[in-house]
């Protein structure tokens, strides 16, 4: 009995595929894991404070604040809501390459994933805490005083 070539084929790329699909589900679920795993709080005060240029009263008083104003994750393999601010604070802070960046703290996130987390968190920052904590001189009075202060605080 002839065996069909085309069959055997199939059998053998079918084979490698599904062995790709089964280490790629592999590295994913290991990567959630690590990313779920991973808590920036654990890090000593002053290395915190050189790695996000916040201490963590304030890094913890952000996220609070920006979580209002996010929806619950839909997907189980999201990146916790935490572990994107302080991802896009490790990029502010160090002005690094987001690939770089994603792989601290063994945190597991992608470049494209990265480039998504920063433009969210940039956003949420813009629209809802920069007019509570930014504000700019509208009048001529008010540019004078600032211009004032700086020449106060710069001149020796």
């Amino acid at each position: 009995m002839a065996v069909n070539p085309v069959f055997v084929n199939f059998d053998v790329n079918f084979r490698h595929t599904f062995e790709n699909v089964l280490v790629s589900r592999s590295l994913r679920l290991h990567f959630r894991n690590i990313r779920d795993a991973s808590n920036p709080f654990e890090i000593a005060e002053d290395k915190f404070k050189k790695l996000f240029r916040l201490n963590k009263v304030a890094a913890t008083d952000l996220i609070t604040q920006l979580q209002g104003y996010v929806d619950e994750p839909t997907r189980r393999d999201t990146v916790p809501f935490h572990l994107q601010v302080f991802s896009s604070l490790l990029f502010y802070a160090h002005g690094g390459y987001q690939t770089t960046v994603g792989h601290d703290f063994n945190i597991g996130i992608s470049q494209p994933v990265m480039s998504r987390l920063i433009n969210k968190i940039s956003r949420l920052i813009a629209l809802h805490l920069s007019p509570r904590y930014i504000r700019f001189p509208t009048t001529s009075e008010e540019v004078r005083r600032v211009k004032d202060g700086y020449v106060g605080i710069f001149s020796t």
